[in-house]
C-alpha cells in the first residue's frame, strides 16, 4: 500500500513541473561594467522563465561579480556555455546562494591556495571548446569534481535544479582580456489545478480503502 502510494505521489508531483520557456533575454555590458566586487556584486534582478544570457568581459586578471533571483514557482535548470574567448587560460566561475560572494576578489587573484574549497556553494574552471553548449550546473553542484561545498551539502539536489531564493555568480580569470556569453535557463513549476489535486485525493483514498478491505478479508480466512 505505502509503495504504491509512494509511486502515485511521485507520479503527481512530476506532472507538475514545466519547462515552458519564453523569449532570450540578455543582460550585456555596455555603457557601465559590471561589478568586481564580491561585497557589492551587480544585481541583475529576477531571471525570466526562459534563458537569461548575461554577455560580458574584462581585462587580464580581471573578474566580473554579479547576482540574481530566482522567484517562488521557478528553479535554475542550466547553465550553459554559449560563447568564451581568451588567449590563454579558462576561467573560474563560481556560485553562491547568497547576494553577496564570501571571498574577496583579492583572495581569490592572489591566495587562492588558502581556500578549503567549502567557502562557496559551488564552483568550476569554464572555457574549453567541449563545453561550449553544455549544461555546467551538475559539473558545478557537484563538489567531486572540482571545488565547493557541492549542492547536496546545503540540502539541494546535488546537479540541480536550483530553487528560489539569491545567487551570486563570481567570474574570474587570471590570464589575458577575456570575454563571455552565458545562458542561465530558468523553468517554471506548474501550480496544480484543484481538479489535480481532487484527483490525487480520490485516488489515495481509493488505495487506502482496497488496504483496509484486504485486512478484513484477510482476518475472516484466519478464522
Amino acid at each position: 500500500m505505502l509503495k504504491m502510494l509512494s509511486a502515485f505521489a511521485l507520479f503527481f508531483a512530476s506532472s507538475l513541473a514545466s519547462p515552458a520557456m519564453s523569449a532570450l533575454v540578455t543582460y550585456v555590458e555596455v555603457n557601465e561594467s559590471l561589478s568586481t566586487e564580491s561585497a557589492n556584486p551587480t544585481d541583475l534582478g529576477a531571471f525570466d522563465v526562459g534563458l537569461n544570457r548575461v554577455e560580458g568581459g574584462f581585462p587580464a586578471n580581471g573578474n566580473d561579480v554579479f547576482r540574481f533571483q530566482i522567484v517562488p514557482g521557478q528553479s535554475l535548470t542550466g547553465i550553459l556555455l554559449v560563447d568564451y574567448s581568451s588567449h590563454f587560460n579558462r576561467m573560474f566561475f563560481a556560485i553562491e546562494n547568497d547576494t553577496t560572494f564570501p571571498v574577496s576578489e583579492d583572495t581569490l587573484l592572489f591566495d587562492g591556495n588558502s581556500l578549503s574549497g567549502d567557502e562557496f556553494l559551488g564552483g568550476l574552471l569554464v572555457g574549453t571548446a567541449a563545453q561550449i553548449g553544455t549544461n555546467l550546473l551538475p559539473r558545478i553542484g557537484n563538489n567531486n569534481l572540482f571545488i565547493g561545498r557541492g549542492f547536496a551539502a546545503d540540502g539541494l539536489p546535488a546537479e540541480g535544479p536550483l530553487g528560489p531564493g539569491d545567487y551570486t555568480v563570481y567570474l574570474q580569470q587570471t590570464g589575458p582580456a577575456t570575454t563571455y556569453k552565458l545562458d542561465f535557463q530558468v523553468s517554471a513549476v506548474a501550480v496544480p489545478e484543484p481538479s489535480s489535486f481532487a484527483m490525487f485525493g480520490l485516488a489515495a483514498c481509493g488505495l487506502i480503502f482496497q488496504r483496509r478491505r484486504q485486512k478484513r478479508t484477510s482476518k475472516k480466512r484466519q478464522f
